[in-house]
């Protein structure tokens, strides 16, 4: 009898959760782009194995983003410079092989390295200069855009103009092939291709990451600092945690998995481009909302901001499937985001709410 009140009392407490609300949303939503494109299209043209291969595909840009700015909000941060980051990585990462005849992994190292510096240099705007994290973040991210037209440019050019950089065949050649084969292996290697599950290598990366930040944020002190910090950084300081400290290491961090984030675009498309990753500035922030973290900090984890991706992404590959236009669909997108946000603030005011009343 009291292993069956505590099953039901478990199935209450998880059917009230915030995890079980994502996953109706999930449900919801592959239901309503189901019946949508059968009505549009004259049968179901969303759920397939070929619609979820590509939810899956289409995962992992955003997803280390979404890592990044998870943890950063958490500890009542924001960073809007993390696309341009990712794009200028892929950028470097392109025109250091094709111009300079790098290495793969010094191309890669040194777009990482960058990319932190990034971080870095945030984290100071922010801490230093007393910046608030929304206008430093968008400053350096028109800097970043800036040097990508910059970098962009062909320096055996008469007239030097923006362009795409895409590796030439006498590069590839002249290196032995080498960027193309680890490149092609990170972004374009599949298990068990040619079968109905199969399984890309860069989505088993960013599932590994998941995994590895959420036992960090939930099972090591440095993740009770940084629910700390974003819950109360007076209190933090009061206990002997450092927010500036740990300020400097999520805005880093953030960096660095919009570097992973750089690594991946580039090794889809062998190219670097100053439009790559346009479509995502807001894309890691929406799923994290989505999946619990709020802008106030303190509160979330990584299993909701997965479910979160997944709801983006299912969301995206919906519009593709009942033939939205490109207008429609950015559209949507930022009312997905106005969902997102007023779930934030909903969620702030009955924690608000709440303490209210228990004092």
């Amino acid at each position: 009898m009291n292993s069956i009140k505590q099953k039901d009392s478990k199935l209450r407490l998880f059917t009230q959760s915030k995890m079980f609300s994502l996953l109706l949303l999930l449900v919801l939503e592959v239901v309503v782009f189901t019946v949508w494109a059968w009505i549009k299209q004259g049968g179901n043209s969303f759920l397939t194995f070929k619609s979820l291969t590509t939810i899956i595909n289409t995962m992992t840009v955003p997803g280390f983003l979404a890592l990044g700015a998870a943890f950063l909000m958490i500890s009542g941060n924001i960073d809007l410079s993390s696309a341009s980051i990712g794009a200028f990585g892929a950028m470097f990462i392109a025109a250091s092989i094709q111009y300079f005849h790098f290495t793969w992994w010094l191309a890669i190292a040194c777009a990482l390295v960058i990319a932190i510096a990034f971080g870095v240099l945030n984290a100071v705007l922010v801490n230093e200069f007393r910046f608030q994290p929304f206008i430093a973040t968008m400053a350096m991210s028109s800097v970043i855009k800036g040097l990508l037209a910059f970098i962009s440019m062909d320096p055996k050019a008469a007239a030097p103009v923006a362009t795409t950089i895409t590796l030439s065949p006498q590069v590839v050649d002249f290196l032995g092939g080498s960027p193309v084969k680890i490149l092609e292996f990170i972004g374009k290697k599949k298990f068990f291709a040619g079968s109905a599950i199969e399984i890309p290598f860069n989505i088993i990366l960013l599932i590994a990451a998941f995994i590895i930040y959420g036992v960090i944020l939930r099972q090591t002190k440095f993740g009770m600092k940084v629910y700390l910090v974003g819950g109360n950084p007076m209190a933090a300081r009061l206990v002997g945690v450092n927010p500036k400290k740990v300020s400097y290491i999520l805005f880093a961090n953030s960096a660095f998995a919009a570097g992973i984030a750089g690594v991946i675009t580039h090794s889809k498309t062998l190219q670097g481009s100053s439009i790559a990753l346009q479509a995502d500035t807001f894309t890691g922030l929406t799923a994290a909302m989505l999946g619990g973290i709020s802008f106030g900090g303190g509160s979330g984890g990584m299993g909701g901001a997965f479910i979160g991706l997944l709801i983006t992404r299912a969301f995206a590959q919906g519009m593709l499937a009942i033939n939205a236009s490109s207008y429609i669909t950015t559209a949507f997108s930022g009312v997905l985001l106005i969902i997102a946000l007023s779930i934030d603030f909903a969620s702030q005011r009955r924690a608000t709410a709440r303490a209210i009343k228990g004092v």
